[in-house]
């Protein structure tokens, strides 16, 4: 049929050609567009040049917007530094210091010297994130030693794994029957929602948490399992969040806990428990693998960024930290652990309590959908996505960047829903790009604005929790529907 439409209408598209140029499109969105902006220091350079001494071009002057809107995080200064130090070169000790301020014992190490000679990272020089992502920082490092160079290649490789989670995404549909042409409409849509989400999406290792959960997603929806299951885990290896998924995924598939505990026959029971068992048994070790450098570079490693983690406060984006802030502000955040933290004996109860209600959260999810059974294939990445708003919801921790991770899953989207979920999630985005490029000091400072900001924030996360989860009921639903 696609063929025909084709001869009939000699100059139009076909929709393999749609979609392949909706993803070329998402490419030089994420790779292209959002990555041309250049570090803090030197944006700062520039405004001063724009704005007080009035020495810059034409051509950067009128280029300055679109180097304010995507100029780079403080975040890659640190990926570029810290890389820098276990190569041996030199590096901004100041920066470090103050990344690093406040973040325990087993953190506050003096910089190595810039001797050239190898210094492996969690024992001469501390970093928080897992070894699995190390490589996408430091592979870029020894590309370069210039910082404007080192992001853009970030960028780059970061805009690739969000381009490949979409591609990985809508090749599964395709497999499962999904309409090509459909599926370029959303891929485009993405790309709009990337926009409104602006270079924060580029500017972290969030990327590579993305792309694995696309591709655990993908296995799930070919119905491979083991595969499922590695790339399940090697999520979690990266950011370790990922693997509360494992529950509402083993709940709402035919083949696992509905077979386990209402099989039809004892066999189709006995089926389903060996096939739960083999999931959770292979996502662990998967997960324990990923986590296995750790001990290739100090058995305290993997112990030592746990209780970093552990050690954090209540985040003052987090919901539960906004809620408080809004109800019992006193005085700005506390820079501590790698983000802006709310004091008092309050906060840190709550952040106590975060962990224990994303449990209970997610296993409510998980019975949810248990309850509902399994229909559509769509429904796949409906469970994954509604699942991923609820750990925003209830986590300790929620930067803006966590919201990269469910953007591709916009295309599970049905139908009737698509309009109303994009729009959702466009203005959930736009918002955290609004106050973090505009007024993020509002934030951290606890200032009014800031906090109605957040506010206001917090309402747009929970129609889209009530959304999605209310979508997850629809077991029939199709994306590909017009």
């Amino acid at each position: 049929m696609v063929q025909e439409a084709s001869s009939a209408n000699p100059g139009r598209l076909s929709p393999a050609s749609r979609l392949w140029l909706s993803l070329a499109t998402l490419g030089l969105v994420l790779m292209v567009w959002m990555n041309q902006s250049i570090p803090f220091h030197e944006w700062e350079v520039l405004k001063e040049r724009v704005f007080e001494t009035h020495t810059a071009s034409t051509f950067e002057t009128v280029r300055y917007p679109v180097m304010f809107m995507y100029r780079r995080a403080s975040d890659e200064d640190l990926y570029f530094h810290l890389t820098g130090a276990m190569l041996g070169k030199p590096v901004d000790r100041e920066l470090v210091g103050k990344a690093r301020e406040g973040s325990g014992e087993a953190f506050d190490k003096p910089t190595p010297p810039a001797d050239g000679q190898w210094h492996p990272p969690y024992t001469e020089v501390p970093v928080e994130y897992p070894p699995l992502v190390l490589p996408f920082i430091l592979v870029p490092r020894m590309l370069t030693d210039a910082p404007r160079y080192f992001c853009w290649i970030f960028g780059a490789l970061m805009g690739a794994c969000l381009v490949g989670a979409v591609a990985v995404l809508t090749r599964a549909l395709l497999r499962a029957g999904k309409d090509a042409r459909e599926l370029s409409l959303r891929v485009f849509l993405i790309s709009l929602v990337f926009l409104a989400h602006g270079g924060i999406a580029i500017q972290r290792l969030d990327a590579v948490t993305a792309l694995l959960i696309a591709l655990a997603t993908a296995a799930w929806i070919d119905r491979a399992y083991d595969r499922l299951a590695f790339w399940l885990g090697l999520a979690a290896a990266s950011k370790f969040l990922p693997i509360l998924l494992l529950l509402p995924i083993a709940a709402a598939d035919e083949t696992f806990l509905r077979s386990a505990l209402r099989g039809a026959t004892p066999e189709v029971r006995r089926r389903g428990r060996a096939a739960t068992l083999r999931l959770f048994a292979l996502t662990g070790i998967t997960f324990a693998l990923g986590l296995g450098p750790f001990f290739a570079f100090s058995p305290t490693a993997l112990g030592d960024v746990l209780r970093y983690h552990g050690a954090r406060g209540l985040h003052g984006e987090s919901v539960l930290g906004s809620l408080w802030a809004l109800i019992a502000s006193h005085g700005p955040a506390v820079h501590a652990y790698g983000s802006y933290n709310l004091p008092g004996a309050g906060a840190d109860f709550l952040g106590r309590l975060a962990m224990p209600l994303s449990l209970v959260a997610i296993a409510a999810f998980a019975w949810f959908v248990y309850r509902r059974g399994s229909g559509a294939v769509v429904r796949a990445g409906l469970v994954v996505l509604g699942a991923l708003t609820i750990l925003w919801s209830t986590g300790k921790v929620f930067s803006p960047q966590y919201l990269t991770w469910g953007i591709p899953f916009l295309l599970f989207l049905p139908a009737p829903a698509l309009r109303r979920g994009v729009v959702l999630y466009a203005a959930l985005v736009g918002i955290s790009q609004l106050y973090f490029r505009g007024y993020f000091d509002a934030i951290y400072n606890l200032e009014p604005l800031g906090i109605w900001t957040l506010f206001a924030r917090n309402l747009i996360l929970g129609a889209l929790v009530v959304f999605v989860v209310r979508l997850c009921r629809e077991e029939e639903a199709s994306p590909a529907s017009p």
